[in-house]
């Protein structure tokens, strides 16, 4: 057994983690051009991704895998895309309908990705990491854990060719984007097994905090801006994203020791989809805007929190457990397609990783799993 892994087979640390990782990008979401966002920048999604290869587990039933991921990632895209269109549908009806904004409005929820802008803009992470788990389990069901390795770091030098050489494209959904995710759930899937409480890599992660932040006062491009197709220094900067990711660890291995603080950070984890998503919409809200003008810490809580309790609305009602938080199990209980669709019991909105012995959880959004 690993033995950073707790004799019932949940890791505690892996929920607060989510929490950090989902307080990171609502902060990276407003401290607008400081050295903090720019911090942030250099590692954030990579650490959802490696949090996704970590917590995964092969499904050789490829096509009920596919269906899973569907109702866990797409239609929660789908339905929060729908609703952010709300405002600009009403703008239209309010100024007058023309055939082109009826055609680009309709391109941009289809082609999704680096389309995605404003309160539709976190969404392409949602279909990234749906092409992202598709692939991988893909690969890891039909090859071997060697040729894995191989794919992944093959996909990280395509993905430094696809920004240098095709800068500012993109395919739909942000395909060309898993390109640069791959190699994170690569290796979080690759240290299932491994002690992070051992001095090396908690050591690792502290240097790399640190070194990532000298460079950013030196003025040298680290970030590692994935959707923006912003990779930094090749290879250097995925580096020292792996490495801003272990000193996350660290710190929340040692959260779990400090019961307070510990706590918030998992209760967001346990809601981090529907964070992520919401936080998005509410600068759209009349008046939400004016907290900004009170400096970041007061509109970080504020958005944090209201989002937080917003989400934990989604879990009150079957339709929104279903569609916005991609439950499959509420999704069944639609009906909206045959229930043949469902040949195995799905797991619940309030189960956490059920095929996996790494269960950190008993109330989680399941677009990691």
């Amino acid at each position: 057994m690993n033995p950073a892994e707790p004799s019932n087979g949940r890791i505690p640390w892996v929920d607060t983690l989510k929490g950090l990782g989902i307080a990171l990008v609502v902060c990276g979401h407003i401290a607008n051009d400081t050295l903090l966002q720019h911090l942030i920048y250099a590692f954030h999604m990579p650490l959802f991704f490696f949090i996704s290869g970590f917590l995964h587990r092969p499904a050789n039933d490829l096509r009920r895998y596919f269906r899973k991921k569907t109702i866990q990632l797409l239609v929660p895209y789908a339905s929060f895309a729908a609703i952010a269109s709300i405002p600009k549908a009403a703008h239209i009806l309010r100024h007058g309908l023309t055939a082109h904004r009826m055609e680009h409005g309709f391109f941009v929820l289809l082609w999704g990705g680096a389309a995605m802008k404003g309160t539709y803009g976190v969404l392409w992470f949602l279909t990234c990491l749906f092409l992202t788990q598709q692939l991988a389990n893909w690969i890891i069901v039909r090859f071997s854990r060697s040729a894995f390795m191989v794919v992944s770091a093959a996909s990280l030098l395509l993905s430094y060719g696809n920004s240098i050489w095709f800068p500012g494209d993109s395919l739909p959904w942000d395909a060309n984007v898993v390109l640069a995710a791959l190699p994170f759930f690569a290796v979080g899937y690759l240290l299932r097994d491994f002690d992070f409480g051992r001095a090396i890599p908690v050591a690792v992660g502290f240097a790399s905090i640190l070194a990532t932040t000298l460079l950013l006062l030196r003025g040298i491009p680290i970030a590692y801006d994935m959707r923006s197709d912003i990779l930094g220094v090749p290879f250097l900067t995925p580096l020292l994203a792996l490495g801003c990711i272990l000193f996350c660890i660290a710190s929340c291995r040692l959260l779990t020791f400090t019961p307070v603080v510990g706590s918030m950070f998992k209760k967001l984890g346990v809601l981090s989809l529907g964070i992520m998503l919401i936080h998005k919409i509410l600068p759209a809200v009349p008046g939400f805007g004016r907290f900004e003008r009170h400096g970041l810490l007061l509109s970080f809580f504020v958005t944090i929190l209201c989002s937080y309790f917003l989400a934990q609305g989604l879990l009150l009602t079957r339709i929104t457990r279903a569609l916005l938080l991609g439950s499959e199990r509420d999704f069944a209980a639609l009906k909206l397609f045959p229930l043949s669709v469902f040949e195995q019991r799905p797991p619940s909105i309030l189960r956490t990783f059920p095929d996996s012995k790494l269960q950190s959880s008993q109330v989680s959004p399941p677009s990691l799993r």
